[in-house]
């Protein structure tokens, strides 16, 4: 990483900690305000408990890096599931300042105590069912038509499984149960399009045994996403290369013939530009394909070069609701599910795992499975 990008990553980590300490400090207020707290040692614990739950998630993430065990794993998650919590009391909160208002011009009174103990317990009860969802992926299924798709693969299923964050949270069990749950799929082929290992935590450790339980008689195939790079992908590729996954490194392979190609995502402070990418390849555009990249990005050019299927993952389809609609302000409509334009088509998968928030409410964490079919 070179200076720039430490500056850059200085920047990112002060303006998260700015948002987070405003945001705690809102909260703080409002509840002060809200239950008529006026003792100045309840107030004091309270806006200490809150500066600690602010820095919470900062503080493990350097800590479950630095030495990752059994306390550093659960502060992590604990921390995780905070901002979850945090994100809901910040909305709940602001929708009782709004509903004052609204009843200052109407010349009606709320009662506040009620109101703020209605958004806390919502709050709450929100962020538990996101805790569950995280932990209860569901199964997408979609059919791909495809032009000329060879005799082959007609009728065959491919499985994606794309943003698995393995690590700190999500860890061996996890693994496990997901693996299961493909092999039951009876899979004829499958993808795994980046961010299989998170950026903390050895999950890589924990994660050879099971991944070799993977079966799928046309093979598994592997393109890296942005957590690789802050895992590290020369390690990466040194993990995988131990199990039967096949790792695509910017190249294409043809299976029957349907061309697969593989895209690999761009180092930090690198950018990608996937035409080119893809002209360094033996490309046929008079060949089906199905491109693997992390990412929904550059869709009109692989449109116009001929790719049939772009498969990818990244956006977490925001993971929280209210984060969706930024997801879609980034990615557009192709920040989740199914397009079909012509004779390209993308999928962008909610993923498997979770980053950050230990939580899923902007929709579920899910197993994709791929009808291909010809068009």
């Amino acid at each position: 990483m070179n200076l720039q990008s430490y500056l850059i990553f200085i920047m990112a980590i002060l303006v998260i900690i700015g948002i987070l300490l405003v945001g705690h400090y809102f909260i703080y207020r409002s509840t002060v305000s809200f239950f008529n707290i006026n003792s100045r040692q309840f107030k004091l614990a309270l806006a200490v408990i809150l500066f600690v739950l602010a820095v919470s998630f900062i503080v493990s993430s350097l800590l479950v890096q630095a030495n990752e065990n059994l306390f550093s794993r659960l502060y992590y998650f604990m921390a995780g599931a905070w901002l979850g919590v945090f994100n809901y009391l910040v909305i709940g909160f602001a929708l009782v300042w709004l509903l004052v208002f609204i009843g200052h011009k109407l010349n009606f009174k709320f009662d506040l105590s009620l109101l703020g103990f209605a958004a806390i317990t919502l709050a709450i009860i929100y962020s538990a069912y996101g805790v569950w969802s995280a932990y209860h992926p569901r199964l997408k299924e979609i059919t791909v038509k495809i032009s000329n798709l060879p005799e082959f693969w007609q009728n065959k299923t491919a499985v994606q499984i794309s943003d698995w964050h393995l690590g700190a949270v999500l860890g061996e069990d996890f693994l496990k149960q997901a693996v299961e749950r493909v092999n039951g799929l009876k899979p004829d082929i499958i993808f795994i399009t980046g961010d299989l290992l998170d950026s903390l935590g050895s999950g890589s450790e924990f994660s050879l045994p099971a991944l070799n339980q993977l079966q799928a008689p046309a093979g598994i195939y592997f393109v890296t996403g942005n957590h690789e790079t802050y895992f590290g992908t020369e390690k990466t590729y040194r993990l995988l290369e131990k199990t039967k996954i096949r790792i695509l490194k910017d190249e294409i392979i043809n299976l029957n013939g349907l061309q697969l190609i593989g895209l690999s995502f761009p180092e930090r402070g690198e950018n990608k530009n996937l035409n080119e990418s893809l002209g360094r390849l033996d490309f046929k555009q008079q060949l089906p394909s199905i491109l693997l990249y992390h990412s929904p990005v550059q869709t009109k050019p692989m449109a116009a070069a001929g790719i049939s299927l772009q498969l990818a993952g990244h956006t977490h389809a925001g993971q929280l609701t209210p984060f969706n609609f930024i997801s879609y302000l980034v990615y557009g409509k192709y920040h989740y599910g199914l397009h079909q334009e012509g004779d390209y088509a993308i999928y962008t998968t909610s993923g498997l795992g979770v980053w950050g928030p230990t939580l899923r409410t902007s929709k579920h964490s899910e197993i994709v499975k791929i009808k291909l079919e010809k068009k």
